[in-house]
């Protein structure tokens, strides 16, 4: 708290300078004139801000921005890390950890950029609010709206929900008992599981379920009667059942994707609330 006061500070200088400029971008790019400039200059600046505390971060060597990401494994975890990465290559998915040593996991949400882990976790749920909405009961999901506790009962009630999200490793720090889980190997005092009902990437099912209703929506695939195997949960009207099959993309849902099939253009709209 005392060095947040000192002016002086190195880390307190370029956080006033990366605020005045963002205040003199705002200032300029949001006069009508020039509104068209604003979209690249902000797109610029992100890049310049990730890149300074991704790369050196101001002599230290804390950040994971777009240079500089690749670090070494902690000495605690690295024999985990490493074998997860193996088993990862060979199953595919991501992973996702249940249970945390301390309150802090080994595989945190950020293993993806730090050690090239697919993880399960949403680093930062505000930009990724559906995503969010559907597994912070798991408390998979971490940073600026925490991250919940450990439950046994609610993952054993949500347990479809790790198929929906093409989770093929879970990761704890105690033995498991739930379902369709099945154990491969314990490794520096961690416990690997593999879940052999998890969806592909990308997959076909031939009937749906229309619930319009957000609150509804989530209850429903939290539900346990979900089945992500066989239907998939929608927003809107969509064909009669036999006149088609909708085809899952396990990614977060972004409403500018753009899909063809066989060269023709297909509307692209959210399934499973976040995919």
């Amino acid at each position: 708290l005392g060095e947040a006061l000192v002016w002086r500070h190195p880390r307190n200088a370029a956080t006033l300078v990366f605020a005045a400029l963002s205040l003199g971008i705002l200032t300029a790019g949001t006069r009508k004139s020039r509104m068209r400039f604003l979209k690249p200059a902000l797109f610029l600046t992100v890049v310049a801000d990730l890149y300074l505390f991704g790369s050196f971060a101001l002599g230290e060597p804390a950040g994971a921005g777009f240079i500089g990401n690749a670090r070494t494994a902690p000495a605690v975890d690295a024999g985990l890390v490493r074998r997860v990465r193996e088993l990862q290559g060979e199953a595919g998915g991501v992973v996702a950890e249940c249970v945390s040593k301390g309150g802090r996991g080994a595989l945190e949400p950020s293993s993806n950029m730090l050690f090239g882990i697919r993880h399960a976790g949403a680093y930062s749920p505000l930009l990724v609010k559906r995503y969010y909405q559907l597994v912070k009961d798991l408390g998979i999901a971490d940073s600026s709206l925490g991250k919940r506790p450990f439950d046994e009962g609610i993952w054993r009630a949500q347990r479809r929900i790790l198929d929906a999200m093409g989770v093929t490793l879970v990761v704890a720090d105690r033995r498991l008992d739930l379902p369709n889980l099945e154990f491969l190997e314990e490794v520096s005092g961690y416990w690997v599981y593999r879940n052999p009902a998890a969806r592909p990437e990308l997959y076909r099912v031939d009937s749906w379920k229309k619930i319009p209703n957000k609150k509804e929506r989530l209850a429903y695939l939290k539900s346990g009667s979900f089945d992500p195997a066989r239907e998939a949960v929608v927003e809107q009207e969509m064909p009669a059942s036999g006149a088609g099959g909708i085809v899952v993309f396990i990614n977060a849902f972004y409403p500018h994707w753009k899909a063809r099939v066989d060269g023709a253009v297909q509307e692209v709209f959210p399934v499973n609330h976040a995919f």
